[in-house]
């Protein structure tokens, strides 16, 4: 099987060693990240995802209930990022892709030999609407960024999508409670 890097990507944001070696996921897996916003807390769930197609349904299962999806792929192998179109038809046929976050991330960037450009990427990216970013969980590039820039896209969106509604119903502007562990947690499907 081909891997992409996402386990090592969630170990080193949550602290841990990189290791060249890693065991496939199978399910499931997730960590808690905190982030701060106009002085407030907020804690994300970040979901760790198989990526083999026998898994899908468990990744589907978590579309719904997720509010951004860091689409990945590893720039040695070009397969990889075909297989996000995908992921990007399964997300697009259970959720309404105005209410979600989507960044593509090609990771590997430590590797000589790509067989995607930094310009393929971002004519990917470009296509499907989509911001793109370049990481390694090897030597830990990028890998803070990406994951700020999506806490801020969710935060964003959650903070816009409340205010219309809000607004629609009684003009009132709307802030997301700080501090408040239940209210505050959002989800960030992780492929």
């Amino acid at each position: 099987s081909i891997t992409v890097g996402k386990t090592s990507l969630v170990e080193v944001l949550s602290g841990m060693p990189f290791s060249e070696k890693k065991l496939t996921t199978i399910g499931v897996d997730f960590i808690f990240q905190n982030a701060t916003f106009n002085g407030k807390k907020y804690t994300f769930k970040i979901y760790d995802t198989a990526g083999q197609e026998r898994y899908q349904s468990i990744g589907d299962a978590q579309l719904k209930i997720s509010d951004g999806f860091l689409l990945i792929f590893s720039v040695d192998k070009k397969v990889t990022m075909e297989r996000v179109n995908k992921w990007i038809e399964s997300i697009e046929k259970n959720v309404n892709l105005k209410e979600k976050v989507l960044i593509l991330v090609g990771n590997k960037i430590d590797i000589e030999n790509r067989e995607v450009s930094k310009e393929e990427g971002f004519n990917f990216a470009k296509k499907r609407n989509l911001k793109y970013f370049e990481t390694s969980a090897k030597t830990q590039a990028g890998v803070k960024e990406v994951f700020q820039e999506m806490y801020k896209d969710i935060y964003e969106l959650a903070n816009k999508t409340t205010s219309n509604k809000q607004a629609e119903e009684s003009n009132k502007k709307f802030e997301i409670k700080g501090e408040d562990v239940k209210t505050n947690k959002r989800k960030l499907c992780y492929f």
